[in-house]
């Protein structure tokens, strides 16, 4: 597990507000995309190929290009830790090649650089016990699969057996992996009340699944238990894990400071979740 650093393609149209005056200029009718993205294709090392860095560029390019047009773009991606080096490096590099495509749009780009994104995450989600890792790559080893599906394996056995409960003391179940990364969300929208009138803003986080699919899970179990229907669901429902550069998309349109709504699409399903009122899941 990661924390997040960022990488900036365009200004971010943040302000400090001076004064009382300048506040009716911020928080209205503004549109936010948050969107979070598996990194892309990697070998059998856990190195991203070849083929998965031209990959993230074509996205990169497509994102900038795309109908959906933003005054301003972000990228965010997994920190690198010292309990998972080549996880964190894979966020890198995708995110390095998503900004690489982007370059030589014709569209107004700032120049590329990077700064952390600190104190979003707890330690708490960062921390796998020795105990549960060999346990994670047992499931992996049991899985029969030669390539890169190894870790999928790994990480439904997590997903499967420990989504509520901790696996140990020391490791933190999938539902707090899950509510932490929603928390990075609200984050964000708390972040849209002072950005400009009517601005359009597009905010890019690029991870891996076992940060990602908790969250999606999580907020699965919630849309279920309001319609009272089964409470266990699983991500094989919506046609498995995800895939590269697979992206879960958080629509935030912002009507004014107090009032915005909050749509979620991953794949053909789209989620109404409203202000996001998830209370940790409960």
């Amino acid at each position: 597990m990661n924390k997040f650093e960022q990488k900036s393609i365009k200004q971010e149209p943040l302000h400090e507000l001076e004064s009382l005056e300048d506040e009716s200029r911020f928080g209205n009718n503004v549109f936010q995309r948050h969107t979070f993205m598996r990194h892309a294709e990697k070998d059998v090392s856990g190195k991203i190929t070849k083929t998965g860095k031209e990959a993230a560029r074509e996205k990169g390019r497509s994102i900038v290009e795309g109908e959906d047009r933003f005054d301003a773009y972000k990228i965010y991606h997994s920190k690198l830790s010292p309990l998972n080096k080549k996880h964190a490096l894979r966020a890198e590099e995708t995110a390095k090649s998503l900004d690489e495509g982007t370059k030589g749009t014709g569209l107004p780009q700032a120049q590329f650089h990077r700064r952390p994104l600190s104190g979003l995450l707890s330690d708490k989600i960062l921390k796998t016990s020795d105990e549960f890792m060999q346990k994670l790559l047992r499931a992996e080893e049991e899985s029969g699969v030669e390539t890169v599906g190894k870790e999928e394996a790994s990480l439904s056995y997590y997903l499967d057996n420990f989504f509520d409960e901790r696996p140990d003391k020391d490791t933190a179940s999938m539902k707090e992996v899950g509510e932490e990364i929603l928390e990075v969300v609200e984050h964000f929208i708390e972040l849209s009340e002072h950005l400009k009138n009517r601005s359009k803003v597009n905010i890019l986080l690029v991870s891996h699944g076992g940060m990602i699919e908790p969250m999606l899970k999580l907020l699965l179990k919630k849309q279920q238990t309001e319609k009272g229907g089964a409470q266990d669901v699983s991500l094989r429902d919506l046609g498995g894990a995800m895939k590269f550069l697979e992206e879960v998309k958080f629509d935030i349109l912002r009507e004014d400071k107090e009032n915005y709504t909050v749509t979620l699409k991953f794949r053909d399903k789209y989620i109404n979740l409203g202000k996001l009122n998830l209370e940790h899941g409960e």
